[in-house]
């Protein structure tokens, strides 16, 4: 019987990276910490795992730290790169990737005197996960099984929903999935490309293309039409005045008919005084959790079903330099964006016949194109996201939330199943989305990954004379 506490972490994207690095700074010499990843790197994931210099941050660097109390940490590890004067810089996304890889190896380094072991599985997937007798059996897709006191699923983004599902027959010319490596390789510089979405896996799609020498045309179609909106040339603070009319009039509502009125009001009254509402979109982020809770389930319908894109475009923004580029793309005709949904869609030869229907219009249009690219966002979370999470869901260890966000947790992230909290098991990402609604951003998963790494730590800690963990032969 061992006196340690050993946490499994699946998944090494931002999330897991982060929350490895936060107890490996907290730890104690007997916490065992395994980190599952089943890519080849950790701290890429989806976002950072790129490698086109195109592909910038969507923030600014001072805003990207990996450490709550430093924020300057990335701006300082990339003067060490020789990227000067980077604060206010929206730098490519591979160097951010680097630094949460490198910011793990230093912590370990740093720490490894305090800590137990430190266990980084690399291109190995976790396909079950079953409550024992003193924790967990995390069984790997080699067959090994690990024992484990705690658990937490830092699953990242679920992959793309799939729009022209029952409507086109699997076909090597509709790419599914625009992230997979090299994805693109085979478009062709004249191809014609069709892209579904316009959101910024579009804009990621258009620039990765751009960069292989495509000149042939592109057009993007989405339900709204909408195109991210860009950053403001320079941040600027709100003043204290229209702060405090933020806090005591637009967040304290409960009802969105009247919180997008006064919203609307101060932005105006913003505006006049020479104030953008960047500012007062950035002003709102810290209260956002408090404003999501306080809504109630009709509330929150509505809100997806009627103001979630236009929050989206404004909340998740682009440099002023990639927004430029794309409104050069338009005005050259090579990119056209409309706002439509797409009727229907036939595999041919050597194109894709696809039928759109656009929005405020009783017309349609027929056109042919080389290739069709699903660029429409995450999928909502569930069976089909992965093996795992179907088997989870089976054994009622998770439960989707109504709205079908996420997984249902508590503050603390500890996962709520069919019968209630499952002791141990715990869930950090984009998949808590049901309790707080931002999280996703870096900052916000930074805060969350260091709170919880306490929490697993003081819990273990309160428990440890009750403890023991059995060895496995």
């Amino acid at each position: 019987m061992l006196d340690r506490q050993h946490i499994v972490i699946v998944g090494g994207g931002f999330a897991g990276t982060a929350l490895a690095v936060h107890l490996l700074r907290l730890g104690h010499a007997k916490l065992d910490i395994t980190l599952v990843e089943a890519s080849s790197r950790v701290g890429r994931g989806i976002a950072y795992g790129t490698e086109l210099d195109d592909h910038v941050l969507n923030t600014r660097a001072c805003q990207m730290s990996l450490l709550p109390e430093a924020p300057h940490h990335f701006v300082d590890w990339l003067e060490r790169q020789g990227v000067l004067s980077a604060a206010f810089e929206f730098v490519p996304r591979r160097l951010f990737g680097q630094y949460v890889e490198e910011t793990l190896r230093d912590v370990l380094a740093e720490a490894k005197p305090a800590v137990g072991a430190f266990s980084l599985r690399l291109s190995e997937r976790v396909t079950g996960v079953t409550p024992n007798a003193s924790g967990f059996d995390v069984e790997l897709g080699s067959g090994e099984i690990l024992d484990a006191d705690s658990v937490v699923l830092a699953l990242g983004h679920a992959r793309p929903c799939d729009p022209l599902q029952g409507v086109l027959e699997p076909s090597p010319r509709y790419i599914r999935d625009p992230w997979r490596p090299d994805v693109l390789a085979e478009v062709a510089p004249a191809d014609t490309v069709l892209v579904i979405g316009t959101g910024l896996t579009m804009i990621d799609t258009v620039l990765t293309l751009r960069a292989r020498g495509h000149t042939g045309r592109v057009e993007a179609v989405s339900r709204n039409g909408l195109l991210p909106r860009p950053h403001a040339d320079a941040p600027r603070t709100l003043p204290i005045d229209l702060r405090h009319r933020l806090l005591t009039r637009v967040l304290v509502q409960t009802r969105l008919r009247r919180l997008t009125r006064e919203l609307r009001a101060l932005i105006a009254e913003a505006e006049a005084r020479g104030y953008g509402w960047h500012c007062i979109v950035d002003a709102m982020r810290p209260h956002l959790p408090q404003v999501w809770r306080a809504l109630d389930d009709h509330e929150r319908r509505r809100f997806l079903s009627r103001l979630r894109p236009f929050w989206e475009v404004h909340r998740h923004r682009v440099p002023p330099r990639t927004h430029a580029l794309i409104g050069k793309l338009v005005d050259s005709g090579r990119l056209s964006i409309r706002a439509g949904r797409i009727v229907d869609a036939t595999e041919h030869e050597s194109a894709i016949e696809v039928v759109r229907a656009w929005r405020g219009s009783d017309e349609t249009s027929r056109d042919f194109f080389d290739w069709v690219v699903n660029c429409t966002g995450p999928r909502s979370r569930g069976p089909s996201c992965s093996p795992l999470e179907a088997r989870l869901l089976e054994h009622g260890l998770l439960r989707i939330d109504p709205l079908g966000l996420g997984y249902l947790t508590t503050p603390d992230g500890a996962a709520i199943g069919g019968d209630g909290v499952v002791p141990g098991l715990y869930v950090i990402g984009p998949a808590c989305r049901p309790l707080d609604w931002e999280t996703t951003a870096v900052p916000e998963l930074s805060e969350r990954a260091e709170a919880l790494a306490a929490h697993l730590i003081d819990q273990w800690t309160a428990t440890r004379p009750l403890r023991t963990r059995r060895m496995r032969a």
